[in-house]
């Protein structure tokens, strides 16, 4: 049954954290972790002070403590859509107190399309691929690239559904099937028939857990240690408390606190388009005159040609397998792992819209389309100002970016004034400190 808890439980089996004069003993810190572990319960993530009791001493003597916490069980996670655990200010007491808030209201989010790492496990993957990528599309490259990942996007969602289904019952389907042969075995005992449909058993088994186990290790976003220690709970878990942890419920607008989601989202969306949303005309003028009156021209015809020069089949590809297979998601759901596993149907019209791009001196509307994501400044972040915002472009328009980078990367030197310390290769931002 779903259990949530509050409180001191240190102050009952022991302090498990601890800074300061006073020792803490390690006989009640190991039973309360073996209080913890034996009955599968999890420490939710507390934003705010490190230690929530103090016993009000002088430098000298003074100790701090981890003795306050939140700990649930997995039902009671499961429950809840949006969970945050905050130290209070704390006033004529030892202790911070601590706030839970939750919501186990349904939230209905638009589901995003992402292509699976443990698809390219199934042989049937390829097939599904080649038929999209076989199919007659007429327009500019890019425009190619694009319909066919859209087109190819609704097929791997049926696809999916089909083959796959849902995960966690495929792993008790086969676990059923391989309980019922072994019974039979154990009744009637072993011919060659049970012997084979055994083997075909266990083999759907495994293959149904490793799935299991991919499926959850990219929710979770966490490399393990071995690729052979099966951690699906242990993915599962660090999903849950990741996805109920990272929304923003609440911000400060001023002096007021704002905890409905519409006002929420706009908000976010004002704060941002004033800092970024200018008139074009006005800068574009100022841009134009900056250059003119202060930027010498730093870059030679030599350079130039080279820097413009159309990049080769194999740029193109060694653009792509210079990516990193567990970097941020893409806009439109296929990131490194599509591109690096499937190059050999993909290649043409991804060198095709990436030639296009450095020859037509054009690129498609949305082409370069970005989801825009929040990132904390601080570790109890209230207000919109202490986020700021990072773009994840979709992988196609990386190829190119990537491209242009690694060209620019032999020339930075000559263009970025030696004053300039961080950011570029071979130098560092506490050069320059230290000359000061």
């Amino acid at each position: 049954m779903p259990w949530c808890a509050i409180g001191d439980f240190n102050s009952i089996l022991g302090s498990h954290e601890h800074r300061g004069a006073c020792q803490p003993i390690r006989a009640p810190m190991n039973e309360f972790c073996d209080w913890s572990n034996i009955n599968n319960f999890i420490h939710l993530p507390t934003r705010g002070v490190q230690f929530t009791w103090s016993n009000g001493k002088d430098r000298h003597r003074h100790t701090e403590r981890r003795l306050d916490r939140v700990i649930c069980n997995q039902d009671w996670l499961n429950a809840c859509n949006s969970l945050n655990v905050s130290t209070l200010v704390k006033h004529k007491s030892d202790y911070f107190p601590l706030l839970l808030e939750f919501d186990n209201s349904i939230q209905n989010f638009v589901s995003q399309f992402k292509f699976m790492q443990m698809w390219t496990k199934h042989k049937d993957c390829h097939r599904v691929i080649q038929e999209v990528w076989n199919t007659n599309i007429v327009g500019c490259h890019m425009f190619i690239l694009s319909q066919k990942l859209k087109l190819l996007k609704t097929k791997l969602k049926v696809w999916n559904n089909t083959v796959f289904g849902n995960v966690h019952n495929m792993v008790k389907t086969a676990e059923q099937n391989l309980a019922l042969l072994q019974s039979d075995i154990d009744m009637n005992g072993l011919t060659d028939s049970l012997m084979e449909q055994h083997r075909d058993a266990q083999f759907q088994m495994e293959n149904a857990l490793q799935i299991e186990e991919e499926y959850w290790r990219e929710k979770s976003k966490v490399a393990w240690h071995s690729d052979g220690d099966r951690n699906t709970k242990y993915y599962h878990r660090l999903t849950k408390i990741k996805n109920t942890s990272k929304l923003i419920t609440t911000l400060m607008n001023g002096d007021n606190m704002v905890s409905d989601a519409n006002e929420i989202s706009g908000l976010i969306t004002n704060h941002f388009k004033n800092i970024f949303a200018t008139n074009n005309v006005v800068q574009d003028l100022q841009v134009n005159q900056l250059i003119d009156d202060s930027i010498p021209n730093l870059i030679t015809d030599d350079v130039n040609t080279l820097l413009t020069s159309l990049p080769t089949p194999s740029d193109i590809h060694q653009a792509v397998l210079a990516m990193n297979k567990d970097g941020a998601p893409s806009p439109d759901g296929f990131g490194a792992v599509f591109f690096q596993c499937y190059w050999d149907i993909v290649k043409n019209d991804v060198i095709n819209a990436v030639l296009e791009f450095f020859t037509r001196d054009w690129i498609l509307p949305n082409f370069n389309a970005n989801t825009i994501i929040l990132i904390p400044k601080v570790p109890d972040a209230i207000s919109v100002g202490q986020h700021r915002p990072i773009a994840l472009a979709n992988f196609k328009f990386k190829i190119i970016s990537k491209i242009l980078a690694d060209r620019l990367a032999p020339f930075m030197n000559l263009i970025i004034s030696p004053e300039q310390r961080g950011f570029i290769k071979g130098r560092n931002i506490k050069d320059g400190i230290c000359i000061t």
